[in-house]
């Protein structure tokens, strides 16, 4: 059966793990994809590329090109009062470079994924230089306050691709309009390898040792306070390591970067390990395939995604309700379980719900008590891998939004 070959320019911001694109590459559909990010960002393709060799598949990189937007300090000046301003004349001034791409070379423009990485100016930009191109945004991360590029985003682009139903709600009650046309996918489901070849490897749990439950934090940043405005309340763990060690569970904390406090000199991480003795600080873990870093992720019985977030701080509060955390699909697929307070994180809830895989509990008391319960038994808990995503299932939704 012949197939449309489709070329596409992808615009924005990526994660560290590029790795996931190669599941995009491997649909026969996928012709070429041209990368345009920001300069920041350019080195994580290397990931892509050593996924790519450890499997057998680089032929699938010469789909692939990647070139930067560097803004230099003029335009990065530009754009932060242009975060104020709506200007669509100083947008185009900022991103003025892609008048270089001509658009009639792509079947459509796929722009991503958070708010805080300058993917919807990019839009608001590209719409203007490339008319009426065909246009899909996927998004992940975001805040309840308003942002007009963001609504320019939501009401310009022709398709729409959500990680979950909930954003349809939220969008709409931010903004006071009605969002149609919109698909739901995750921008951070797992390569569908890589995920296939952790479940095959076979890891003792740490607990089945010394009978003692071992729960893991995987965590960009772990805050030394919650004072930082954007996210504070989603990565100080403080109080829930707290509550852990003082019930005989002992976390390992791998963080990519510890921060400390802005408003004293202390570190309260390295406090309660020495004090408790419960707290392990690890390394940051590099978890991509072929990584043996998977073997370490996988000795841990369970672990935790955000802290709740206090009701009073509402713009974080009701993103955290529709979030869901790239380390829940790095957990399923470990065969670690994913931990949640219940009414806390919906959309985590739902996840573990319809997976039956994780634990959500009410009470620390609870929880202590299922986690000591499956360190005593040695149970062994295994996640059905016919119910994870992988971002296969991403790039059928996407080729599909553009049909």
């Amino acid at each position: 059966m012949e197939v449309n070959l489709l070329k596409v320019l992808r615009l924005g911001g990526v994660n560290p793990t590029t790795s996931r694109f190669l599941d995009l590459l491997d649909f026969p559909e996928i012709e070429r994809i041209d990368y345009v990010l920001n300069e920041s960002e350019e080195h994580y393709f290397k990931e892509l590329k050593e996924v790519a060799s450890f499997f057998g598949i680089e032929n699938l990189l010469k789909k692939v090109s990647v070139s930067t937007l560097a803004l230099g300090p003029f335009s990065k000046l530009i754009r932060k009062g242009n975060r104020i301003v709506n200007s669509s004349r100083l947008n185009k001034l900022i991103y003025s470079r892609l008048r270089e791409f001509n658009h009639n070379d792509y079947d459509f423009i796929w722009v991503g994924d958070n708010d805080f990485d300058g993917s919807n100016y990019l839009f608001a930009a590209a719409r203007d230089y490339f008319g009426d191109s065909v246009m899909v945004r996927s998004y992940k991360e975001t805040r309840f306050s308003k942002k007009w590029e963001e609504l320019y985003t939501l009401t310009n682009a022709d398709r729409l691709i959500f990680p979950s139903r909930e954003y349809q709600r939220f969008f709409e009650d931010l903004y006071g309009i009605k969002v149609t046309g919109f698909d739901v996918a995750d921008l951070d489901w797992r390569y569908s390898r890589t995920a296939q070849w952790v479940r095959n490897q076979r890891v003792e749990k740490l607990s089945s040792k010394d009978a003692v439950p071992h729960v893991c934090i995987l965590t960009g940043r772990a805050l030394c306070d919650p004072s930082e405005q954007r996210s504070g309340f989603r990565y100080y763990f403080v109080p829930i390591i707290e509550e852990l060690v003082k019930r005989g569970i002992h976390v390992h904390l791998h963080a990519m970067r510890i921060v400390e406090s802005v408003s004293e000199v202390r570190n309260p991480y390295k406090e309660i390990s020495e004090r408790t003795g419960l707290l392990s600080i690890e390394g940051p873990l590099r978890l991509s395939g072929g990584s043996q870093d998977y073997e370490i992720l996988k000795r841990y019985d369970a672990g935790i995604l955000h802290p709740p977030v206090p009701d009073e701080k509402d713009e974080l509060k009701r993103f955290q309700e529709i979030n869901v955390p790239n380390r829940i699909f790095e957990y399923q697929m470990a065969d670690v379980l994913p931990i949640s307070e219940k009414n806390s994180t919906p959309a985590v809830e739902k996840i573990i719900s319809e997976t039956g895989f994780g634990i959500l509990f009410e009470s620390y008391d609870e929880l202590s008590g299922i986690l000591h319960e499956f360190a005593s038994s040695k149970m062994t808990n295994e996640f059905d891998v016919t119910k994870q995503k992988t971002f296969r299932d991403f790039s059928e939704v996407l080729i599909s939004s553009v049909s």
